[in-house]
């Protein structure tokens, strides 16, 4: 009986501990978003920026290239757009108007055509960290 309730205590621990671990495992990454340029051309993959709610920037987010491209390079640019809003968002009016950020462009290599793929990390103003697959068609 003693040895029973040793061994339902053993795997409550183990199972308790499968549970947590579960738990805590990071969600995937929703699907890359894909980019177009063509041959030699440089191409704005995303501008990173946080919008108040005067339309002014929140300031800088820490980006870096987790996963840099085989097929060409990354450029991270701190640089004014335009975001852009959906009609129904509160800060659709700040689409007339640039908002700092960080820009990243990719360009291809010289002669290369085909398929490239990178990954970018973000530190948000306020701590929370994400992170953005990228894909590019270069034609």
């Amino acid at each position: 009986m003693r040895t029973g309730l040793v061994l339902a205590a053993i795997a409550a621990a183990v199972l308790g501990g499968c549970q947590s671990t579960v738990a805590t495992l990071t969600p995937p990454r929703p699907e890359a978003a894909v980019v177009f340029t063509s041959r030699g051309a440089p191409v704005r993959a995303k501008h990173f920026r946080q919008v108040a709610p005067d339309c002014s920037s929140l300031g800088y987010a820490d980006v870096a290239i987790i996963t840099p491209p085989r097929n060409g390079a990354v450029e991270l640019r701190r640089e004014g757009a335009h975001p852009s809003f959906a009609s129904s968002h509160p800060r659709f009016s700040c689409n007339a108007r640039l908002v700092d950020g960080v820009g990243v462009y990719y360009r291809p290599n010289p002669g290369f055509a085909g398929s490239d793929r990178f990954t970018i990390q973000v530190i948000w103003t306020n701590g929370d960290p994400s992170s953005e697959d990228f894909i590019v068609q270069v034609r």
